[in-house]
């Protein structure tokens, strides 16, 4: 069915309780021909998690279908003082991410990627999430860096 559609289902890993990492998404999609189930890699998740980008790419490199580039990092919530630290997902640009977007995009490079790069804006405002006309200071920023790491006006 899914040759006779054209079509391909790319499952995306996502932090926290869902499949957090490159190697989970490998495990669960690894017996499927890549043509058919793919990955859509998204490096601030896996970072969440605590597995670093570019292992994960080499991970998923041989049914990756595309890559998200967003950028999150932990903050923590409470004070020193408390007995345990509490923390928040924060959603902020290419300068704050929890990994480093010019290794990733160099990997891909150096890999060879000719596939498609997916720029989701997600971004953290004061009132929670960023949405709408709140998104477009933040992804002109996201555009202009990876314009300047790809070395193109795209």
């Amino acid at each position: 069915a899914l040759d006779h559609a054209g079509v391909n289902i790319g499952v995306q890993n996502h932090c926290n309780n869902c499949v957090g990492s490159a190697v989970g998404i490998m495990h669960l999609i690894e017996k499927y021909d890549p043509k058919h189930v793919s990955a859509v890699y998204d490096p601030a998740h896996c970072g969440l998690d605590g597995e670093p980008a570019v292992m994960g790419l080499d991970i998923v490199w041989s049914h990756l279908s595309l890559v998200n580039l967003k950028s999150a990092f932990r903050q923590r919530v409470n004070g020193p003082d408390e007995p345990e630290a509490q923390y928040q997902i924060v959603w902020s640009t290419c300068h704050h991410a929890i990994y480093s977007w010019s290794n990733l995009v160099k990997a891909l490079s150096d890999r060879g990627y000719e596939g498609d790069i997916c720029l989701p804006a997600e971004y953290t405002s004061p009132a929670g999430m960023a949405m709408g006309d709140d998104c477009i200071r933040y992804l002109t920023e996201d555009i202009a860096y990876l314009r300047g790491l790809l070395g193109s006006d795209v």
